[in-house]
């Protein structure tokens, strides 16, 4: 939920472009060079941390189903499973809000491979607005109760769409100590199976920003900062970093505002505010980041003479921290957080877009 320091650092920020930035009828003579350096410092300070996160967190998570798994069979009293579980569930939420950072940059490693984006092995709802949780809870059971021989590669080639938190979410949240009592049980062994398939695609979008995009030998961020990637891989599209960190967030905004998210996601675990959380302070992040030589996107906007605008932006994301901090008290919470989404989403594509000098354009990527 919003703090009172982050309500009083949004406010800071915010009297703060009020009372900076260069005259507003002039724009800044090394623009092109600061779009630049305002990219690299969202990528190196925020895309790769949480590109980074989610790995890690999804290596840890396999980890420790494995050794939850594991100690089954060294059990003296029933309370060890409880609190074994209890601790896996938290990794999984931890898990889930790093996913949840990284979601609102969906393009590069997290789009690319050879057939199926890699996000969707992760969160299919991003993709088509399916609620999987019946479809997903019914293959869990068939699988546990037939006779096939469960290894950890069991899901190597199940369908994408099949895969992710939300099976592991459904077997953590929805079982008991009792569901674990048997050792090395088939629930034991189809979560390793499902923890191992996560693990791999989280390290896939993490190799892609890092060492090795699309067998090319480059990682992406290479690539995209060198501006090689529409020469060097056909397909890819050649806009600038600044412009695919700007349409992709825009995307997000869509989605969260078109979409069921609030009803429709980690609703077993009741945590999708947490999540939702996690994903404004990355993008709050991405508007402030100011690491190197204090170049973002709200001062850019600022020193271009879009002050009054970028002044609405952080007001909207003031509005938006604010709707997910009353989400327990207020009944039309869901509505809220995606009307205040639809104002971002527009932010994004104008006021954001125009005060950059890039071209945004239109998304409709989730079906619309």
């Amino acid at each position: 939920m919003l703090s009172k320091t982050q309500t009083l650092l949004l406010t800071f920020i915010a009297l703060f472009i009020s009372g900076c930035g260069a005259d507003s009828s002039s724009k800044s003579e090394n623009y092109n060079t600061e779009l630049e350096v305002a990219a690299i410092n969202i990528i190196d300070n925020v895309i790769i941390p949480a590109v980074t996160s989610f790995q890690l967190k999804a290596e840890k998570l396999n980890t420790e189903a494995h050794s939850f798994c594991t100690v089954l069979t060294n059990l003296t009293t029933p309370n060890l499973t409880i609190e074994n579980l209890d601790a896996l569930k938290l990794t999984w939420i931890a898990t889930a809000d790093a996913w949840y950072s990284l979601l609102p940059y969906k393009f590069g490693p997290m789009e690319a491979n050879i057939i199926v984006p890699n996000f969707l092995y992760i969160d299919s709802y991003r993709n088509d607005n399916t609620d999987r949780t019946d479809s997903t809870r019914t293959a869990i059971n068939n699988i546990t109760s037939s006779s096939t021989t469960i290894t950890d590669s069991y899901l190597s080639n199940a369908t994408p769409s099949s895969l992710g938190l939300l099976p592991i979410e459904i077997i953590l949240f929805e079982s008991t100590a009792v569901d674990f009592s048997t050792p090395n049980d088939r629930l034991c062994s189809i979560l390793k199976a499902y923890s191992t398939e996560l693990a791999l695609r989280a390290s896939l979008i993490s190799k892609g920003w890092d060492t090795d995009y699309r067998n090319s030998g480059k990682s992406y961020r290479t690539l995209l900062l060198s501006k090689q990637l529409d020469t060097v891989l056909q397909n890819e599209d050649g806009s600038s970093p600044i412009s695919k960190i700007v349409v992709s967030v825009q995307d997000y905004f869509d989605y969260i505002n078109r979409r069921n998210v609030t009803s429709d996601q980690a609703k077993i675990s009741n945590t999708i505010w947490s999540h939702l959380l996690t994903s404004i302070n990355s993008v709050n992040n991405v508007l402030n980041e100011q690491k190197d030589g204090d170049i973002n996107i709200i001062k850019l906007m600022t020193n271009n003479g879009y002050q009054r605008e970028a002044e609405t932006v952080m007001s909207n994301m003031t509005l938006i921290f604010s709707t997910i901090d009353a989400n327990h008290t207020n009944v039309t919470a869901s509505t809220n957080m995606r009307a205040a989404a639809a104002l971002l989403d527009g932010n994004f594509k104008r006021e954001i877009a125009d005060g950059l000098g890039i071209n945004a354009g239109l998304n409709f990527s989730d079906g619309d």
